[in-house]
């Protein structure tokens, strides 16, 4: 949610307690991988 309303510094808080990376690619492109990720495509 933070990443979609613009909050870098909070999005980023997050990916580091994930244990990942903040994407480079657009939040509509993460949104695609995390789909093909969950359904094994």
């Amino acid at each position: 949610m933070h990443r979609k309303e613009g909050y870098r510094f909070n999005a980023e808080y997050w990916y580091i307690a994930a244990n990942k990376l903040y994407p480079e690619v657009s939040l509509d492109e993460e949104q695609k991988e995390l789909v093909a990720h969950f359904l094994g495509t």
